[in-house]
């Protein structure tokens, strides 16, 4: 799952991780495995203007999806 050159470096990670101003973050490139990335990609919806109503029957900026697991395998 997790692209292997981020996995080798997992001791630097963690290092910088720690070490990082002005809270505790990191950045990983190409974290994830390109080929799991560009299935979840490819698999992941739209924005549904359905899905992003407020409680004043508004479009927001979030679209909601509580079948995120049942959308695919991944």
């Amino acid at each position: 799952m997790l692209n292997r050159q981020v996995r080798d470096r997992s001791d630097v990670l963690r290092d910088q991780f720690a070490t990082a101003q002005p809270f505790c973050h990191l950045v990983a490139d190409d974290l994830l495995d390109r080929t799991l990335f560009q299935s979840l990609v490819q698999q992941f919806p739209a924005f549904e203007t359905k899905n992003a109503l407020n409680e004043f029957g508004e479009v927001g900026g979030i679209s909601v999806r509580a079948d995120l697991p049942e959308l695919g395998s991944g």
